[in-house]
C-alpha cells in the first residue's frame, strides 16, 4: 500500500547546477524503481546552513512529495545516506 511522503534533500552546493539536477533526477529514478511516484517537486534554492554538515556551510534545498510503498522507505533512506552529493535528507509521512 502506497502512502504519501515528503522528502527533503540538502545537496552540496559546490557540485554545480548540472550535477544538482542530475542528483535530483537520480533520486526520482530510485523512487520510480521502488514502485513510487513523484507527485510534486520544489526547488528552494541555495541556503546557508545553521551549522556545518560534512564540512559544508551551504546547501541546495529540494522538497519532493512522493507516493511510495511503506516497505520501501527504509531502503530509499539508506540509498540517500550513501549518496555523495546529498548532505542530509529527511522523509516525513504526510497525513
Amino acid at each position: 500500500m502506497s502512502q504519501t511522503y515528503e522528502l527533503a534533500l540538502i545537496l552540496k552546493v559546490g557540485v554545480g547546477s548540472d550535477t544538482v539536477e542530475k542528483a535530483v533526477a537520480g533520486v526520482k529514478k530510485q523512487i520510480d524503481s521502488m514502485g513510487g511516484k513523484v507527485k510534486s517537486e520544489q526547488d528552494l534554492g541555495k541556503r546557508i546552513l545553521a551549522f556545518a554538515i560534512k564540512k559544508e556551510k551551504e546547501g541546495h534545498y529540494f522538497v519532493l512529495t512522493v507516493n511510495l510503498p511503506a516497505k520501501q522507505v527504509k531502503a530509499l533512506s539508506q540509498k540517500l545516506t550513501a549518496s555523495d552529493n546529498i548532505v542530509r535528507h529527511l522523509v516525513l509521512r504526510k497525513e
